[in-house]
């Protein structure tokens, strides 16, 4: 091994608060989160979680894009 330890943790319709309150909570060293693609004016209204994640979190973030075939 790496000597890397992962906790994974699947939070379902939990909004931006919840998410980075889990992080403090684990003293968590990195967030990943996945997207779904939308398209531009779906961000200019919406603004997304994953978007509000990487605007408030004081950790590193790494998104992985959704596959919408496997969706």
């Amino acid at each position: 091994g790496l000597g890397i330890n992962c906790t994974t943790k699947q939070l379902t319709s939990a909004d931006i608060q919840q998410v980075l309150a889990e992080c403090a909570a684990a003293s968590a060293d990195m967030l990943v989160v996945g997207s779904h693609s939308h398209g531009a004016l779906y961000h200019f209204l919406v603004s997304s979680v994953t978007d509000e994640i990487l605007r408030n979190a004081r950790l590193p973030v790494l998104v992985v894009p959704c596959d919408a075939e496997a969706a």
